[in-house]
């Protein structure tokens, strides 16, 4: 049936009731700010119920009018919550399947038996829509939320067409409902602000002010979201040339998206592979909508928008777009991140990065800025995330939990592509631990091999460098050199292109106990160390003594006076101290 238990379908009937309820049923705001005042948990007394109820209609309006776009609510209501005609004539003749093509809403003739417990259950099924049926369906909801109104579609289905064979693809003969990926790709956003918002209003130590943002802040030009949309644009591009038995797409297509339109299966495609996070803002706000008190289920999981507590060169506040861009790539990006290193305050320094990542045990990320060896004006932002500890290795290491990425000026993730066979994820090796022996690459290397890693810091970091594919993740650019004739920005000789440092970050990420603890391995891991060298260094005296009168330490404090003047065959006079004897 419904993916809730018993007490949160209470809950759900209970708010569905007094927002049915003929004497109460005057909208105070908007469906959501009605929805999570009455979905407030039961207090002792009526006093305090009301008090709830009244904070939870506070913060509700703060997200409402600060951080989701405007009639959010309202638009989420009648798309997703609302009952048509269709789904009461379905659900009386048993065909309910939660999806109806008319939109005219019931009136007070069609309030009979049928239309009252249809409507029910549409409420029911949209909850489970917004929060509990999955990532597709999630996204799907947000999809309709962008939707494009089309009244003159909705209100005449389209004639049946003679099959044309020689037309690919029947059903495509005809433009299909679009949304602009800027308007999908923004929604979510505020999306997972609001879900950060509601998530610290449970703590009275936390800020909630920090995810409001800036009113100077412009979503439309900030490069990080415009590198997620074209992304989104580029994939729909592709997808749709892949589907066509010969390798063009139709004229509608390509006017949809030259103005910025896709369907919902370039979505859900996109998605799952680029951002299997993203559907997560949704679900997890609804969730703190509908059960403000109870925690996410732990066989679900939530969006966390990421929090950090030291500077950083490529997030300058809380509400970054950048943050919203890591939490819906992986789950590990959200949380806490903790930075490891910065080339802006630690200098530009192998060692110092290397003794930032060395006994590490959590999973890390590494930002990367920079520009070509040829050009220094254009600058691109890339790198990787990775699972496993570091750790000094002639050999690749590491687990399938890892990709290679790039932020700008577009946004790629490279994946592993069959972690079975080729498991080159990670390596860290430098010359001191072989002392150049071993003809290998020194530095710290994703993909690729031991000789040429495909994203590979040097040792002096003065010859990095990074390849467009290799054997261990998915192929494509991870820096485009402007200088480049060849599209991929890459030699056609070396697949690789040579760019210099700028900037370059290393955060500990996974949440607040796992970078606790991968801390503490670390602090340990040189606790170990500093021991190891203070034990080196020091030196038993009694049994140098010992040794040195058994005569297996020839004591060199005593040779060198031996020695004095360069003379091998000069004395001590052993009755004149400052005197020498020599040998005839």
């Amino acid at each position: 049936m419904y993916p809730f238990g018993d007490d949160e379908l209470w809950r759900l009937y209970m708010a569905y009731s007094e927002l049915h309820d003929g004497s109460t049923s005057k909208r105070r705001v908007s469906f959501l700010s009605d929805v999570a005042m009455r979905c407030t948990v039961k207090a002792p007394s009526k006093e305090l119920l009301q008090q709830e109820q009244e904070e939870r209609l506070l913060l509700t309006q703060v997200v409402e009018r600060k951080i989701l776009p405007p009639e959010f609510g309202n638009t989420l209501e009648q798309r997703v919550f609302s009952l048509k005609v269709q789904d009461a004539y379905n659900y009386e003749n048993g065909e309910s399947d939660g999806c109806s093509n008319s939109n005219r809403p019931p009136t007070d003739d069609d309030d009979d038996e049928y239309t009252r417990m249809a409507r029910l259950e549409k409420f029911f099924d949209g909850a489970a829509r917004v929060g509990r049926k999955g990532s597709r369906m999630s996204l799907g909801v947000i999809f309709e939320c962008c939707r494009i109104k089309d009244e003159q579609k909705e209100q005449s289905p389209q004639p049946q067409q003679e099959y044309n064979p020689m037309s690919y693809n029947q059903q495509q003969s005809r433009p299909q409902q679009q949304a602009y990926a800027k308007d999908i790709i923004i929604l979510a956003y505020r999306l997972a602000l609001a879900a950060a918002f509601f998530e610290s209003a449970r703590s009275e130590h936390e800020d909630m002010g920090r995810f409001v943002p800036q009113p100077e802040l412009e979503l439309d030009k900030d490069e990080y979201l415009e590198a997620m949309i074209f992304s989104l644009l580029q994939s729909a591009r592709l997808r749709k040339i892949r589907d066509s038995p010969y390798g063009t797409i139709e004229t509608w297509e390509e006017d949809a998206l030259t103005q910025g339109l896709i369907t919902q299966m370039d979505l859900f495609e996109w998605s799952e592979t680029m951002a299997p996070l993203l559907p997560l803002s949704l679900s997890t706000m609804m969730h703190h909508v509908f059960f403000p008190d109870v925690s996410y289920p732990p066989s679900r999981t939530i969006l966390q928008y990421p929090t950090y507590n030291q500077e950083s060169v490529y997030v300058q506040h809380t509400t970054s777009p950048l943050l919203f861009v890591f939490a819906s790539l992986s789950k590990s990006l959200g949380g806490t991140w903790h930075r490891l290193y910065t080339s802006a305050s630690d200098g530009m320094s192998f060692n110092r990065l290397q003794n930032a990542l060395l006994g590490y045990g959590g999973p890390t990320l590494i930002l990367i800025q920079a520009v070509t060896t040829t050009s220094k004006k254009k600058k691109s932002i890339f790198g990787a995330y990775t699972s496993s500890a570091w750790k000094e290795s002639k050999e690749f290491y590491g687990t399938s939990d890892c990709f290679l990425f790039q932020l700008l000026p577009e946004l790629h993730v490279y994946r592993p592509k069959n972690a079975s066979h080729n498991t080159n994820f990670m390596y860290c090796n430098s010359e001191a631990r072989s002392r150049g022996y071993d003809q290998q690459a020194h530095g710290i290397g994703f993909g690729g091999s031991v000789h040429q890693p495909r994203l590979f810091l040097e040792e002096s970091l003065d010859h990095c460098y990074a390849g467009s594919g290799d054997l261990t993740f998915d192929h494509g650019p991870l820096f485009v050199d402007a200088s480049s004739d060849d599209a991929d920005g890459l030699s056609s000789t070396t697949n690789k292109c040579h760019f210099e440092l700028d900037q370059l970050e290393v955060w500990g990420v996974g949440g607040e106990d796992v970078v606790r603890e991968a801390l503490g391995d670390r602090q340990k891991a040189r606790a170990i160390q500093d021991a190891n060298l203070q034990k080196a260094r020091k030196v038993d005296k009694a049994a140098f003594l010992d040794d040195f009168r058994s005569g297996l330490i020839e004591s060199k404090a005593f040779k060198h006076r031996g020695e004095m003047r360069g003379r091998a065959d000069a004395c001590i006079d052993d009755d004149h101290k400052n005197s020498y004897v020599y040998e005839k």
